[in-house]
């Protein structure tokens, strides 16, 4: 016959006294639930102040929600509500537009762009920028982010 007796090392450690029947068998098992999985992030101080340190640059994510215009302001809450937090990405194939909210969502996708907010990945499919919107799988997000970045278009100087 065997028994569980849960929390029985702290207790033996509170020096608690272990009361068995009699004929029963005691086994002790350690615990090898995995610990929690670190994920990199970064610092929560640096977060939506725009502050740099030597390997983050952290998004103006407050000032920059301040300074949005309502087209702006109204394609980044759709962008959130879409969101999912395991890709990253926000989808906007499901939500039915207008002609008129297509013509304004490209207008503020556009704007959005050049606060450096959001990507656009492929048709209607868009990524908010993982400084601005820390998630778990932060380390991830900024790979596909960078690997997103614009590459500068080299100036030929003609004499």
């Amino acid at each position: 016959m065997s028994e569980n007796i849960p929390h029985l090392i702290t207790n033996l450690l509170d020096d608690k006294q272990l009361h068995l029947p009699k004929g029963t068998k005691l086994s002790i098992v350690a615990d090898t639930s995995p610990s929690p999985k670190y994920t990199e992030k970064p610092p929560f101080i640096m977060v939506g102040n725009g502050m740099k340190n030597r390997t983050y640059q952290a998004y103006p994510l407050l000032e920059t929600l301040l300074e949005l215009s309502k087209p702006e302001a109204w394609l980044f809450k759709i962008l959130l509500n879409t969101y999912s937090e395991h890709t990253g990405l926000s989808s906007l194939k499901t939500i039915p537009f207008t002609k008129t909210e297509l013509e304004t969502s490209s207008k503020a996708y556009k704007l959005l762009m050049q606060r450096d907010l959001v990507r656009k990945i492929r048709r209607q499919v868009y990524m908010i920028n993982p400084c601005a919107l820390i998630t778990n799988q932060w380390k991830e997000h900024i790979k596909v982010w960078e690997s997103l970045t614009p590459k500068p278009i080299p100036q030929v100087i003609v004499p």
